[in-house]
């Protein structure tokens, strides 16, 4: 938060895909963490694609449909 309120950081916005992208991603690994190894992950692509669609759908007049 000091980063953006220093005005050097993301907008709001941005940190809230980044945070929604966090949650929806450790909901998938609770949900089912033996299909995980230990070590980086990628982030599932049906979560991202989700993440993404949602927040053009809402940060911008971008029409997906």
């Amino acid at each position: 938060m000091l980063n953006s309120t220093a005005e050097t950081g993301h907008q709001i916005e941005i940190m809230d895909l980044g945070f929604a992208l966090q949650a929806h991603a450790m909901r998938i690994l609770s949900q089912d963490p033996q299909a995980f190894s230990p070590g980086y992950q990628p982030v599932p692509e049906s979560v991202n694609r989700a993440i993404t669609e949602h927040g053009i759908r809402t940060l911008s007049s971008v029409d997906l449909d």
